[in-house]
C-alpha cells in the first residue's frame, strides 16, 4: 500500500511550522493519501482556502483559492511564492 515516507512527514510538519512561525496561520485540516501529506489552511473573512501538498518527492505546493475560484499556487519553499501566496491568504 502506498503512503508517505517518513521523509514526507518531517518536511510536511517542517512546513506546518514554518507556516505558523512566520504567517501565523494553523491548518483545520491534515490528511494523507497516497504518497502524499495535505492540509489546509481557512480564512473566513476573504472566503479563503489555502491548499498544501508535501509528496514523496519532496515537493511542496499550493493552491489559493478565493470563493470559488482558484485564485494562483505556488512552491512552497520558504521564498518570495510562499511570502507572496501567505500574505495574499492573510490579507483581510
Amino acid at each position: 500500500m502506498w503512503q508517505p515516507s517518513q521523509e514526507c512527514g518531517h518536511l510536511a510538519a517542517q512546513v506546518v511550522r514554518r507556516l505558523h512561525s512566520f504567517h501565523g496561520i494553523l491548518p483545520y485540516k491534515i490528511t494523507t493519501s497516497g504518497e502524499a501529506i495535505y492540509f489546509a489552511y481557512e480564512n473566513p473573512k476573504i472566503d479563503a482556502v489555502l491548499r498544501v501538498e508535501v509528496d514523496n518527492d519532496l515537493d511542496v505546493v499550493s493552491t489559493l483559492s478565493i470563493g470559488r475560484q482558484v485564485a494562483e499556487s505556488a512552491i512552497l519553499d520558504g521564498g518570495a511564492e510562499e511570502l507572496h501566496i501567505c500574505c495574499r491568504f492573510n490579507a483581510g
